[in-house]
């Protein structure tokens, strides 16, 4: 199936880079095309996978916008968290809650930083500078992006009455969430 994706979309390319306006076009602005075939090439630097990661970091910074614009228009997804939360407190039982408090401990600060010193070790070791330090700048991007964005919707915690592990601060956007994602997600 991919090999058939591949084909038809190098036939279709071919058939574009064949058109006289699309050759006009290309004559005018050379370095326009140079630019766009680099970022389209998987073998040059900044190619074809950073092009991929931006337009994928982008369409989900999109997504969270759109959250954001649900949380400060209030709308029904938004106020439907107690609902959800009540829901999950009349399925508790020592199990459910045992997982729960295991999928939260992967998102702790101090698994976080024990999981990304074990993984830039393991970087290290085997001289994947780039890889080090885009794991650092993400890490660290990810802790500025929460620290910021709780200060500007400043959402506090919903008040709960079964509570097993009360929190305090603000709860938008998820810190526990965006670190696990970032780490376990660089590391896969």
């Amino acid at each position: 199936m991919f090999r058939l994706i591949g084909s038809a979309l190098r036939s279709a390319g071919r058939a574009v880079a064949r058109d006289p306006e699309v050759k006009k076009f290309a004559e005018r602005h050379r370095r326009l095309v140079q630019f766009i075939r680099h970022r389209l090439t998987a073998d040059e630097r900044f190619g074809l996978y950073l092009t991929v990661g931006l337009l994928l970091a982008g369409f989900f910074v999109y997504l969270f916008f759109g959250v954001v614009e649900d949380f400060v228009g209030q709308k029904p997804l938004i106020q439907s968290d107690l609902n959800i939360i009540n829901l999950l407190q009349t399925l508790r039982s020592p199990a459910f809650t045992a997982a729960m408090f295991f999928v939260t401990y992967l998102g702790q600060w101090q698994v976080i930083l024990a999981g990304a010193l074990c993984v830039g070790v393991v970087l290290a070791a085997r001289d994947r500078r780039h890889d080090l330090a885009a794991l650092g700048i993400t890490l660290i991007g990810a802790e500025a992006f929460v620290w910021l964005v709780r200060r500007v919707i400043n959402r506090p915690r919903p008040t709960l009455v079964n509570v097993l592990s009360p929190e305090e601060g603000s709860s938008f956007p998820s810190g526990h969430a965006l670190f696990a994602v970032v780490l376990y997600g660089l590391t896969a």
